[in-house]
């Protein structure tokens, strides 16, 4: 009997991967079958037959579509001949029943059917397990798996599993050869992530090159989130891995669907920014700013406004910035505000000079710039994630500091940074500046309190703002409270991501011991444990990164392009580039903003760049005292603790980067402290044994 509505239909990447590699008389017939799943999938036009738990087939000549079937979802898993899929996937079947018409050939089958025979690429003999073995890709491999002929010369050179893994070739294209040489088990495909099929005839323009991607399909919990009012703002809160980040890009989509023209997604990474546009573009089959749709850092907006109506700005360097400051202090103790008696000035002024003047550079640039209007604001402020006590009166001749500071890089031709965000922050309370419609703002946790104001000056409505944030990731700046975001939007509304969908439970938990008392989300999915390294020298470091990335590429069938090697600094990066380079891995530095996810090398960028991306391998290399932590001797010693933890929230944004394998690696010669950290049983260490 049909079901009066359809089941909802999903696809893995092995499907699509299979549906490539179909002959094309075998694959137009594709769609009708799906739609006949779709009707009834117990049935399939009384063509399903079960063979396992949820599990069942249907067949397309001699060529067999395997799926699961759920609560009014189908999830489309695989397709192949009928000579090979039941092998290559360990399909454990039910008792296979010959009928003289439906000849299955099951890994368990007593006799196989000679006279079927597959494809000819299918009968190509590829080794399944060991990565040094011969490797050799045919010409006919490459053309069935419809892989560019541009790619073909460098992939007829590939002799091992090894050489294939690092073979400068796009990531999607790798991973389709990969499902052909090494195809996964049944049980691996059911947890790859599922990709919305809304039209069954999608698959066809799919094989025909018509479209390039699928949707991901969302969690029951992420699609409540994209059901909510849009006449009010929306807060979410969430962990790593929980995919706040990609809620938010979604969340676009559907403003674009409700008629929304002009959107504004505002972040503090730009290497997030370059990732969002990627993803939009797939999201809405067009570029984003085809429907006016502007995705910038915040620090890039403050920059555009200023210009609008002053010159190039030109920042003080840090040195130059600390001797106008000693010259503001001196003038500024020496002009008591009217009112206040010359000996308590004095007294003030007495305090504040046992504090280094590199500490009040700090206070004003990075707390009462980024935070304050007015000197009132500054002496209620909850300086929270600092060390050293500021009294209240004390804090009214910092701020007659700051200003004098402002007047002497006025005179010298400076602006701060904190006086771009005034400047833009007032040039945008005009109501002309309010040219968006709605702001999306990810990473909430690193915008400063001024620059949030300003985001809100660009739109007409504070109701139509979706921000995500989590505290336990603020690296950027002090102090983020979700009270005050409360207070200016005028809600206590709050949404919580509390499922990890995309760290394996081991890697999530490893990353709790990174930050104490972490809540961390629970993740469904299962791997192995982090390991850490300490390595001799650098050369035996990039000996170590090397072997853990072939291995874990190996293991899991991804190829190298999906590892990143994550480190404190660009000097760094720059550096483990050039030694991975020098072990033989194609490895490339990437600058903030020039990520490409699918670029064809290992990507070598720093933790902060790594903000809100996320790999399927990663390296964090380089944790060395003087390196990660670092400038700690630039800073008083009641505030150590403070810079301590803020760069342990940075390795734990790093380690949490990695969906399925993650290595930390330091050197024998003064290893950093955060090494204590990764212990055992949650992390283990790996013993030398680089190729």
């Amino acid at each position: 009997m049909t079901s009066a509505a359809p089941y909802a239909v999903s696809v893995t990447e092995t499907f699509l991967n299979d549906l490539l590699c179909l002959p094309a008389a075998v694959s137009r017939n594709v769609p009708k079958k799906v739609r006949a799943i779709q009707r009834d999938p117990i049935s399939a036009d009384q063509d399903a037959k079960k063979i396992g738990h949820k599990t069942y087939r249907t067949r397309l000549g001699d060529y067999r579509l395997v799926y699961a079937v759920g609560q009014k979802w189908v999830k489309l898993l695989c397709i192949g001949h009928r000579c090979k899929v039941y092998q290559d996937r360990k399909i454990k079947s039910l008792p296979v029943q010959i009928d003289g018409i439906d000849d299955e050939i099951f890994p368990d089958a007593e006799q196989p059917f000679l006279s079927i025979k597959p494809p000819k690429f299918f009968q190509e003999s590829f080794p399944l397990s060991d990565q040094h073995c011969p490797l050799t890709i045919s010409l006919s491999l490459l053309k069935s798996c419809r892989i560019p002929e541009s790619y073909w010369a460098v992939l007829q050179e590939v002799k091992q599993e090894d050489d294939l893994l690092c073979a400068p070739v796009p990531d999607e294209l790798l991973n389709r050869i990969l499902d052909v040489l090494f195809p996964k088990a049944l049980n691996e495909i059911m947890e790859q992530p599922e990709r919305v099929l809304g039209d069954p005839d999608a698959l066809d323009r799919f094989f025909k090159g018509g479209i390039s991607s699928f949707l991901l399909k969302l969690d029951p919990e992420q699609e409540r989130l994209l059901d909510l009012e849009l006449d009010e703002p929306i807060l979410v809160r969430g962990g790593p891995g929980t995919g706040k980040s990609v809620m938010a890009v979604y969340h676009i989509k559907r403003l674009v669907d409700q008629g929304f023209t002009s959107i504004l997604l505002a972040t503090h990474s730009s290497s997030f920014c370059a990732y969002a546009e990627q993803l939009l573009e797939k999201l809405l089959g067009k570029s984003p700013s085809t429907y006016n749709i502007e995705i910038t850092t915040v620090k890039s907006l403050i920059h555009k406004h200023y210009l609008k109506f002053n010159e190039r700005p030109v920042h003080p360097t840090f040195q130059n910035a600390l001797t106008l400051l000693k010259q503001a202090f001196e003038a500024a103790e020496g002009s008591p505000p009217q009112g206040v008696k010359w000996t308590d000035w004095s007294m003030r002024a007495s305090r504040l000079k046992r504090l280094d003047k590199e500490y009040l550079l700090e206070e004003i640039t990075e707390v009462i710039e980024p935070s304050c209007l007015t000197a009132v604001e500054y002496t209620t402020l909850d300086r929270k994630g600092r060390g050293t006590a500021i009294r209240l009166k004390d804090r009214e001749f910092l701020w007659h500091v700051m200003q004098e500071w402002h007047t002497q890089l006025g005179r010298n031709n400076y602006v701060s940074q904190g006086q771009m965000s005034l400047k833009a922050l007032e040039l945008t309370s005009r109501e002309s500046s309010k040219i968006f419609q709605y702001l999306v703002l990810d990473e909430a946790q690193d915008i400063s309190p001024v620059d949030f104001r300003l985001l809100l000056n660009l739109v007409k409505s504070s109701s139509h703002v979706y921000m995500t944030a989590d505290e336990a990731q603020a690296i950027f700046r002090r102090g983020f409270s979700w009270s005050r975001i409360y207070q200016i939007l005028g809600t206590k509304k709050i949404l919580n991501l509390n499922c990890n969908y995309r760290n394996t439970e081991q890697i999530s938990s490893a990353c709790g011991t990174v930050l104490d008392n972490i809540n961390d989300n629970p993740s469904k999915q299962q791997g192995e444990k982090p390991e850490f390294a300490i390595a001799a020298d650098i050369e035996e470091e990039a000996q170590i990164i090397k072997a853990f990335l072939l291995e874990a590429a190996q293991k899991h069938r991804i190829s190298l392009c999906g590892a990143a090697v994550l480190c404190a600094s660009p000097q760094l990066a720059v550096h483990y580039a050039e030694q991975l380079q020098a072990v033989g891995l194609n490895a490339q530095q990437v600058k903030a903003g020039e990520i490409s996810l699918d670029a064809p090398y290992i990507k070598v960028l720093t933790l902060t760049d790594a903000k809100g991306l996320e790999f399927p391998i990663v390296a964090v290399a380089g944790l060395q005292e003087g390196k990660f932590p670092y400038g700690l001797e630039m800073v008083p010693e009641e505030e150590r603790d403070i810079v301590l933890s803020q760069q342990r929230r940075l390795l734990y944004v790093g380690c949490s980067r990695a969906m399925k394998a993650l290595l930390v690696t330091a050197l024998e010669e003064n290893p950093s402290r955060f090494v204590d950290l990764l212990r055992e049983p949650l992390w283990q260490e790996r013993f030398r044994s680089p190729v």
